[in-house]
């Protein structure tokens, strides 16, 4: 078997149709659509805190183990605060969708 054979029979290993990716004309370029697509991932972080990071699960545990219950009791107040704000603001936005459409 010479070499260009070789290559075309590594070339067509498995079925490429059955691959779980939209690039499936070659097998390079079905690994390179899942290296693009990990490379677009959350990056893990327990020094920072940003949009596109997050806590490794060990810092989640050890930060919710480090809050007291007047933590948790803030936080159930802030919930408490942002419901009734919300309530609020879909009752000045009702009334001013039934002022706007009285003054029609």
């Amino acid at each position: 078997m010479n070499i260009k054979d070789l290559f075309k029979k590594i070339a067509n290993i498995g079925d490429l149709s059955t691959l779980k990716t939209s690039k499936k004309d070659t097998l390079v370029n079905a690994v390179n659509e899942v290296k693009d697509g990990l490379s677009n991932t959350t990056e893990i972080s327990d020094t920072t805190t940003t949009t596109t990071s997050t806590w490794s699960s060990q810092k989640i545990s050890t930060e919710l183990g480090n809050a007291t219950p007047s933590d948790y009791e803030q936080v159930k107040a802030d919930v408490e605060k942002l419901k009734s704000d919300v309530g609020t603001a879909r009752t000045n936005l009702i009334n001013s969708v039934n002022s706007t459409i009285d003054n029609l």
